[in-house]
C-alpha cells in the first residue's frame, strides 16, 4: 500500500513558476549533498523543492528529460540505491539511459528551441 506522500501525489501535479531566462543558473553552480534521498517516498515528499531547483537551472527540464539521475546528482540530490531502484521500478525505461545526450546538453552554450517544464519527478499513473 502506498504511503501518505505517494498517495497524495497520485492526483496532484506540482505547478512551479517559470523562471525568467536571465535568472537561470548553470547546472554546475550547485553543491553536492544538498538533499539526501533514501526512498521513492522521500523523493516525492521533497518533490516541490527539487522541481524548483530544476526550474531555476538553465535547460533544467531538458536535462531532466535526457537523464534524471544525472541531473538530480548535479543539482545536489543524493539518491540512495534504494531510491534509484524504486524510480526504475516505477519507470522501467530509466534503466537504459545514456549519459551522452545529457552531457552534450550540459556542455552546450546554445539556446534550446524547446524548453521543458517539469511538474513531477515520476509519472503519477505509476504510483
Amino acid at each position: 500500500m502506498a504511503s501518505g506522500a505517494l498517495a497524495s501525489a497520485r492526483t496532484n501535479y506540482i505547478r512551479i513558476q517559470r523562471v525568467p531566462d536571465e535568472q537561470l543558473v548553470s547546472v554546475t553552480s550547485y553543491s553536492a549533498g544538498w538533499l539526501k534521498i533514501g526512498s521513492l517516498d522521500e523523493l516525492v515528499s521533497h518533490e516541490k523543492e527539487i522541481l524548483e531547483r530544476i526550474a531555476a537551472t538553465r535547460n533544467g527540464g531538458n536535462l531532466y528529460m535526457a537523464n534524471p539521475f544525472l541531473l538530480l546528482a548535479d543539482i545536489g540530490v543524493d539518491l540512495s540505491d534504494q531510491a534509484r531502484q524504486q524510480m526504475i521500478a516505477a519507470e522501467p525505461h530509466l534503466s537504459a539511459l545514456s549519459a551522452l545526450p545529457y552531457n552534450a546538453l550540459k556542455n552546450s552554450s546554445d539556446a534550446q528551441s524547446i524548453r521543458f517544464h517539469v511538474h513531477g519527478l515520476i509519472s503519477r499513473r505509476k504510483l
